[in-house]
């Protein structure tokens, strides 16, 4: 199985774009693309939440991770942003797939890959680094004591 640092908030992500889908709004082909559109946005979130959970169980904080942190979220807007104009671009096309513009689907694409990039490299971060918590000198000495 892997790891439940990574699976758990993955199967939130999964839950969420699920609930969005089928809850309270027509089984439409225009919604799922609504969706789409909006997964990289959600993706560079869960980065931001996972490289912050990083932060947060690393002590002492490096100057490197600090500015990826800020890096995370200055690109943030960037991928809303894309995915604003996705929306726009594909309400104005008709609903067939093939009449999509290329400027539409490069657009997604683009927005995919710096996504998923952010989430591979805070997903690492994550499950490569010592991200558990120093137990203190007294929990040491006590489990020492009791072996």
């Amino acid at each position: 199985m892997g790891n439940p640092r990574v699976i758990g908030p993955f199967l939130v992500l999964v839950l969420q774009v699920a609930f969005k889908f089928l809850i309270g709004r027509k089984l439409e082909y225009k919604n799922f693309l609504d969706l789409i559109y909006e997964l990289p946005t959600n993706i560079v979130f869960l980065s931001i939440s996972y490289f912050l959970a990083y932060l947060i169980l690393n002590e002492p904080v490096n100057l490197g991770s600090i500015l990826y942190f800020l890096g995370l979220i200055a690109v943030s807007p960037f991928i809303v942003a894309g995915f604003r104009v996705c929306q726009s671009i594909g309400d104005e096309t008709p609903s067939e797939p093939k009449k999509r513009p290329v400027s539409l689907i490069l657009l997604l694409l683009f927005n995919y890959l710096i996504s998923t990039y952010c989430l591979v490299f805070a997903s690492q971060h994550l499950m490569t680094k010592n991200t558990i918590p120093k137990t203190s000198q007294s929990q040491v000495k006590q489990e020492s004591l009791c072996k």
